[in-house]
């Protein structure tokens, strides 16, 4: 069974292009997100130097001039390489999710722009979910920390048991949720994009495990040839969230799998539905969650009675009491000694 989710309906979200020429503060002023998202603040902390993220789209444009050395080469399926995209929803996830701009202030910047990126090509026409399966085994084979998936959403057996294979594996995956809702896929992070108000784009797809809504309107993003583009799709919530997991596992490298989840799930703003908002900052500035056994996440997404992580040890706070018990001590030894004495001299 084939997923009816075409480069047409990806094309048609594209409300503005501009071409490589725009002036840097245009390209970067643009970028609501990044102030929305305390990601100045968040980039002081971390940029997710070194973590792995492989991107499961129509391939990435890798010589645009803000993707330089940000991305390599993977595999690819239908009638395109993994380098190349002629529709441009590849390159636009990736400098969402990675990019590293140009010269001073000038072009892109991405949720994590120290990440590395490996492309996985869908092609350009319908997609098959036995591809997309196929691609989340090859990125998860390949050592990704995390891995997006913004094309062919809708639910298919294929790609729910590859997704659970990288969660064994204790690689992240970040879907889309379908435009209509339906069915949403267990053991991964279900993005939710919402407009410049806050408000959802799409439904929260029944049964997802963990939802977390993301700016996805009006997005500047890189283009076609070397341009940019500026596009309402909410798809593009998919690369905020993995660049924020990218931004937490620099910063906290032994968090993976549920327990990197969990921390970005904790950190986020709860809001209706059993859905948070995700907040970069809070993420990594919030103390390591500890290790949990089981689902990590229970009950993040449907309100349930999913356990809080253990509180942080405070260290300072132990040292304080464990000196007031010791003086505590110290004055009975000193109050007896005086008592003996006083009864000898009875």
């Amino acid at each position: 069974m084939r997923l009816a989710w075409t480069a047409a309906i990806l094309a048609a979200a594209l409300v503005v292009s501009l071409p490589a020429t725009a002036g840097a503060d245009e390209v970067r002023d643009a970028q609501w997100h990044l102030t929305a998202l305390e990601l100045p603040a968040a980039h002081e902390l971390s940029t997710g130097e070194g973590v792995k993220i492989g991107v499961i789209d129509t391939g990435i444009d890798a010589r645009h001039p803000d993707l330089a050395e940000a991305v390599t080469e993977g595999t690819a399926f239908g009638d395109t390489d993994s380098l190349t995209d002629p529709v441009g929803t590849g390159t636009a996830v990736a400098s969402v999710l990675a990019g590293r701009g140009h010269g001073q202030d000038a072009g892109v910047l991405g949720v994590a722009p120290g990440a590395q990126i490996t492309s996985v090509s869908l092609g350009t026409g319908i997609v098959d979910p036995q591809h997309v399966a196929a691609g989340i085994k090859f990125l998860v084979d390949s050592g990704m920390d995390v891995i997006t998936l913004t094309r062919g959403v809708e639910f298919q057996e294929a790609v729910q048991n590859a997704i659970a294979n990288a969660a064994a594996a204790d690689v992240v995956v970040v879907v889309a949720a379908g435009p209509g809702g339906g069915r949403g896929y267990t053991e991964a992070v279900t993005a939710i994009g919402t407009d410049r108000s806050g408000a959802p784009m799409t439904p929260i797809p029944e049964g997802a495990d963990v939802t977390v809504t993301a700016p996805a309107d009006q997005i500047m993003a890189a283009g076609p040839n070397g341009g940019y583009q500026t596009t309402s799709d909410a798809a593009l919530a998919v690369p905020m969230v993995a660049g924020t997991l990218a931004l937490v596992k620099e910063r906290l490298p032994d968090l993976a799998g549920t327990d990197l989840i969990r921390h970005l799930v904790d950190s986020g703003e709860p809001r209706d539905g059993g859905a948070v908002t995700l907040r970069p900052l809070q993420a990594l500035s919030a103390e390591q969650a500890q290790p949990v056994d089981g689902d990590a996440h229970a009950g993040a997404a449907d309100g349930g009675d999913g356990a809080a992580p253990a509180a942080a040890v405070n260290t300072p706070l132990i040292a304080v009491v464990a000196a007031a018990g010791l003086l505590v001590q110290a004055a009975l030894v000193g109050y007896a000694r005086l008592a003996a004495r006083r009864a000898r001299r009875v």
